[in-house]
């Protein structure tokens, strides 16, 4: 859903008076670009570009009118003597975001007519039935479930970035001490040249006369190089003598909560907690303290809102703030915001590791996105976000940043599942270090539910052993031991459906993973409580998904009765087209295959039209599909060596085996350059096209 947050919507209504911008910012947030009359799907902006250039077609609503005049709809004259106590909030508030909704033009006229009496009570109850829809479909677009194999897993959080980027800084922070006193930056250099990285840890352990007199630039420089060489207790001890120094409470404060940042790195919760509260004591409004307490667990829309109130004028710590705001705009689906918030962090600061993550959980949200709409995306994009991922997850490593590094590979691991490799995903997760599932807070949650995503249940189980066993970890190791045959299989499927029934945050993920062991190669007894926990909530397209599915083994018709009912859009098709082949129902393949076509699907989505259309024998049409799948540079190198395989397979079938010898050549040129695994299926291929295709003797 397109995001009116950073569009010309509120940019350009803040010139009318009234709200505040950052209300009206928040206004437009909830609102999703849509009217919230209800029922009314019409958007508030159309044609909006980054510059803000759009069409306006919205009105910013009173609920309780600004003019207190009898002719006008819901003015405080009007009210009842028990409504003007119940909202006396809105009235002595008249701009504040409770009072303020966003509506089409038709619709804002039609509520401000007093003929037509809209009491606040109904225009609040259609605020807030809004909202929660706005909400609700969010939250559904951004969560990837995967029904034909591994499992579904929670979107990945918005965890706090809060360390700056310590190699740049690194190179900073000697560059303003050689600027600002050449003879420091000697002697810096000196002390620093002998018996690394015990230089820095030694020289922090003796805190020498030229660090209690010497510029702020050497003692940061110091505290830098501490902190790329992962040293994050002499780092910590380092911030605490530097905020000695300071004179003013307020600065004082910002380096005592930035001791508290690397005391958390290092793994002291209890210091971490000890120099936040004094850091507060001394500030209760220092920026940086704000955004380390801000609540990992708020929605991202709250998240948003408390982070449009911190300023501060500090270039690095802007910077954090814009790269996590656009952290929570890509787990709210609005890519436009997170687009506008990621070019404000990196005006601020190009290279730091912040802005570095944040666009790669851009480029590979955007990427998930695009596959669960069946949507086409550039891979080019994508490989560099996973090799950038890569390259900063080692550097991170070494500095022993492990909370983050975790998060990286985790990133890179997804770019290959999106690309449809999972053997490629699995490979690149094994690179993990046990720092980063046994000691990185998230880190078992993390790798493990990406171990989930791409089909290795062993390996998520290596990753949560020693982990503590929260609701997600219990999750994550059913799910695994459900993958996995034998014995464990009927207690992990009764663990799913506990927490399926506890209600909380894993309650629909592991109602998820308990209906995908519905199907094969699992099949467990559906689950009639699993299924309706996903229905209730905004996953319920998963839920008829898998019923359907489900039903394919046990009742055919039945499937087939219920795939048709199903509503004219692209999933439905490609349901509809998989339940056609489940049952063996040519004529049900036959139109969805066409269906789906017409929705303009990605390459996976053409993959399995082709495979549909070749299923009922129209190889023609499945060929010419194939051929264009083979040849397109921008599908997943997978899908394309799948494609390969099948056109092989209906060139085969017409005979054509001239042909199927151009392609074979083909496909074991690309698979050398872009797809090793294929080597296998390409080998078979050899022997059948050499026994085939050769002169007829006598």
């Amino acid at each position: 859903m397109a995001s009116a947050t950073d569009h010309g919507i509120y940019q350009r209504l803040d010139a009318s008076g009234g709200p505040s911008l950052k209300v009206r910012k928040r206004l437009a947030l909830r609102s999703g670009n849509i009217c919230a009359f209800t029922g009314c799907t019409k958007r508030l902006e159309q044609g909006a570009s980054k510059s803000g250039q759009g069409t306006i077609l919205g009105e910013e609503c009173h609920i309780v009118a600004k003019r207190d005049d009898p002719g006008v709809a819901r003015a405080p004259c009007l009210l009842t003597e028990q409504e003007r106590i119940k909202w006396a909030m809105l009235i002595e508030s008249r701009h504040g975001f409770e009072n303020l909704v966003l509506m089409c033009r038709e619709h804002a006229v039609l509520i401000d007519d007093v003929a037509q009496g809209f009491s606040v009570s109904d225009i609040v109850d259609m605020k807030l039935a809004h909202e929660a829809l706005i909400e609700a479909k969010r939250k559904e677009t951004v969560t990837t479930i995967d029904t034909e194999g591994g499992s579904p897993g929670p979107a990945p959080s918005s965890r706090l970035i809060l360390l700056d980027d310590i190699g740049e800084w690194q190179r900073k922070a000697m560059k303003a001490l050689a600027e600002v006193d050449v003879e420091a930056f000697g002697w810096l250099q000196n002390r620093l040249s002998s018996n690394e990285p015990y230089g820095v840890q030694a020289l922090i352990q003796e805190w020498p006369i030229e660090l209690i007199e010497g510029p702020n630039e050497l003692v940061v420089a110091v505290i830098r190089e501490a902190e790329a060489k992962g040293l994050w207790p002499e780092a910590t001890k380092a911030w605490m003598k530097h905020a000695e120094r300071a004179t003013e409470s307020e600065t004082r404060a910002d380096r005592l909560v930035r001791a508290a940042i690397d005391a958390d790195v290092g793994g002291d919760t209890e210091l971490r907690e000890e120099l936040l509260q004094e850091a507060e004591g001394l500030d209760p409004e220092c920026v940086r303290l704000k955004l380390v307490q801000l609540d990992d667990s708020l929605a991202p829309g709250e998240q948003l809102e408390s982070l449009d109130e911190l300023d501060t004028d500090d270039p690095a710590l802007a910077s954090l703030i814009a790269a996590q705001r656009s952290l929570n705009f890509l787990l709210l689906a609005e890519i436009d915001g997170a687009e506008a918030a990621l070019s404000e962090a990196a005006k601020l600061e190009p290279d730091s590791i912040a802005v570095g993550i944040a666009r790669i959980n851009l480029e590979v949200q955007k990427a998930r996105l695009a596959l669960t709409g069946d949507r086409p995306f550039v891979m080019a994009d994508v490989l560099k976000a996973r090799d950038d991922s890569l390259d900063l997850r080692r550097k991170l490593v070494d500095m022993k940043r492990f909370e983050e590094s975790s998060r990286l590979l985790m990133l890179a691991a997804d770019v290959m599942a999106v690309l449809q490799d999972r053997e490629a995903a699995q490979v690149l997760l094994e690179r993990a270090v046990p720092e980063e599932f046994e000691s990185a807070p998230s880190g078992a949650e993390v790798l493990g539910d990406a171990a989930l995503r791409v089909a290795a249940p062993e390996l998520a189980l290596r990753f949560t052993e020693h982990a503590t066993e929260t609701d997600s970890i219990v999750r994550i190791r059913a799910t695994a031991e459900v993958d996995l045959p034998g014995p464990q299989r009927k207690s992990a499927l009764e663990r799913l459906e506990e927490l399926a029934e506890a209600g909380g945050p894993e309650s629909e993920y592991a109602a998820a993973s308990r209906l995908i062991a519905c199907l094969p190669p699992v099949e467990a007894e559906w689950s009639e409580y699993a299924a309706s926990v996903l229905a209730q909530g905004p996953h319920h397209l998963m839920a008829t998904k898998l019923r359907i599915l489900t039903m394919t083994r046990i009742d055919p018709e039945g499937a087939k009765r219920l795939a048709l009912e199903q509503p004219a859009e692209a999933w439905a098709a490609e349901l509809r087209l998989r339940v056609g082949g489940l049952i063996e129902d040519t004529t049900l393949m036959k139109e969805a295959a066409s269906e789906f076509y017409g929705h303009g699907p990605d390459a996976a989505g053409l993959l399995l039209i082709s495979k549909g259309f070749a299923k009922i024998g129209d190889l023609e049409r499945a060929g010419d599909t194939l051929v264009g799948l083979v040849h397109d540079p921008n599908s997943p190198p997978q899908v394309r060596s799948d494609a390969y395989d099948t056109l092989m397979s209906t060139l085969a079938d017409r005979d054509s085996w001239g042909e199927a010898r151009k392609i074979w050549t083909e496909w074991a040129d690309f698979a050398t350059k872009e797809c090793r695994t294929a080597f296998p299926r390409i080998s078979a291929w050899q022997v059948r096209v050499a026994h085939n295709d050769r002169p007829a003797t006598d």
